[in-house]
């Protein structure tokens, strides 16, 4: 097929078969498959993204492709912007530089005054691209991966990092524990009387889905190009997919005394580990993951924490602190090897929950330029 470049038509356009099949990760064993049919689905007139959302397609076949996405009142840092992702490509700078030329024309046609990325949609997609370099370890659900030249090519074509993120992978040690049980005073800290410390269930995620919506806008509220979404829209993105791979014996929510839902804490097995293709059995598909299938194939589990949130009433009291430390401290009780946190913006008070031991440190930017006036 020739090129593509064009506004889209999410009642009428399919995306073709050349936008799925760029040479770029055929031999990573460790590489997430990319799922054709949920994509397909983010382009349809079925994602409610598109009742105020619009989107422009580029693709090169054999070379590159690149999107782009606006809504009129998508901001980042106080200024208008059009994000650009599910971008992949080649080594070859041309071929992105026509895709991302194009994008930033129609970017600034919308109005934009910023274009960034990469972003599929908005930040609850995926987004950022991975620039510490190694990329042949397990790569966790939802971890930017790509080929280091991205970032090369990025700074060819004039963006600059607007923002920067990383994960943090520490293994168990006495020292490690040991230093958990001082942040939580050994499970005698007074937040354990204040307050309740209940599992998170796929029953109970599903049940209060209502209440976990509303916490979670209110988690990100201020963040840069943080956009509310609907309640429909968090049933969708993180309603049977969160509740069956979430660990049970480490996924937390807690209350005041009157039953009221004040944080919640998110984790998962490293699944990463399941769906290799060099794995040691046959690796499961992204769309069969849960915990159940994939905790007993892992030989050194893994525990990611990867949503981390406190009502901003309740900031400020150490209990982020505390309810890290209990996090990692059931993560080690049950198994797991390694405690991840993961995709973290630069400067998060978690970061202070990190001991001075050995760890593993992933780095991530977001990129951006801006637009200038029409």
């Amino acid at each position: 097929m020739q090129k593509l470049l064009k506004e889209w038509n999410p009642k009428a356009d399919v995306l073709p078969d050349e936008f799925f099949t760029l040479p770029v990760y055929q031999s990573w064993p460790n590489a997430w498959p990319e799922d054709s049919q949920a994509v397909r689905f983010q382009f349809s007139a079925a994602n409610p993204y598109f009742i105020e959302g619009k989107a422009w397609v580029g693709l090169i076949p054999g070379k590159a492709r690149m999107a782009a996405f606006w809504k009129p009142d998508q901001e980042f840092n106080g200024k208008k912007v059009a994000y650009f992702g599910f971008w992949e490509t080649i080594d070859q700078a041309d071929a992105t530089r026509e895709l991302y030329l194009a994008a930033k024309k129609w970017a600034k046609d919308q109005g934009a005054e910023l274009i960034s990325g990469p972003v599929n949609f908005s930040t609850f997609g995926n987004y950022r691209i991975r620039i510490d370099g190694s990329v042949t370890n397990d790569i966790l659900a939802g971890e930017p991966f790509n080929p280091p030249y991205y970032q090369k090519i990025l700074a060819e074509l004039g963006l600059d990092s607007v923002m920067r993120y990383e994960t943090v992978i520490i293994p168990k040690s006495d020292e490690y524990i040991a230093f958990l049980k001082g942040k939580c005073q050994d499970r005698k800290h007074p937040a354990y009387e204040k307050f309740q410390i209940h599992s998170l269930d796929q029953k109970t995620w599903q049940e209060r889905m209502p209440e976990f919506h509303e916490l979670t806008m209110t988690f990100f509220q201020g963040a840069a190009g943080f956009k509310p979404i609907s309640l429909e829209v968090f049933r969708q993105v993180y309603g049977p997919t969160v509740g069956q791979r979430q660990c049970p014996k480490t996924t937390m929510f807690m209350t005041t005394p009157e039953g009221r839902i004040i944080a919640y804490f998110l984790t998962f097995p490293n699944y990463g580990a399941v769906i290799r293709r060099d794995a040691p059995f046959t690796p499961l598909k992204p769309s069969e993951l849960s915990y159940e299938k994939a905790f007993p194939l892992m030989n050194e589990p893994e525990l990611v924490i990867k949503t981390i949130g406190i009502h901003p009433e309740f900031r400020g009291q150490g209990l982020q602190h505390v309810w890290v430390a209990e996090t990692a401290l059931r993560g080690f009780e049950a198994g797991y090897v390694k405690i991840t946190s993961a995709l973290m913006r630069e400067g998060n008070p978690s970061a202070r929950t990190y001991p001075n031991l050995p760890l593993e440190r992933r780095i991530y930017l977001l990129y951006g330029e801006a637009l200038e006036a029409r």
